[in-house]
């Protein structure tokens, strides 16, 4: 769901909030809630996210495949990762954000 857009360096850049993509309520930004830049295949995005805390890098032998989950049933989920004891769930951002609701259209 757009939520608003950025000017930056005279580009426009839709915000949007995966909140209410999920169907989740909006949450109201407070001092914690950041926005990240994405560069997708087909162009720039921001995401409004609860939080950054951290950057980390993982190796092939640190990502497992999500247990119970057939492929066609998330297929924007690359997997699980671990790092320092932390589970992470690793996302295929392009697919993710590409995943659309149908519309009055699009209904079957």
């Amino acid at each position: 769901m757009l939520r608003s857009v950025a000017v930056s360096r005279g580009v426009i850049i839709p915000i949007v909030d995966m909140r209410a993509a999920f169907g989740s309520a909006q949450g109201t930004p407070d001092p914690s809630t950041d926005v990240i830049i994405l560069q997708l295949s087909n162009g720039v995005m921001g995401m409004v996210v609860d939080g950054v805390t951290d950057i980390v890098s993982l190796a092939a032998s640190d990502i497992a495949a999500v247990p119970g989950l057939g492929a066609a049933e998330a297929d924007y989920l690359l997997g699980l990762g671990t790092v320092a004891g932390r589970r992470l769930i690793l996302v295929d951002i392009d697919r993710l954000m590409a995943i659309r609701s149908p519309g009055p259209m699009q209904a079957a």
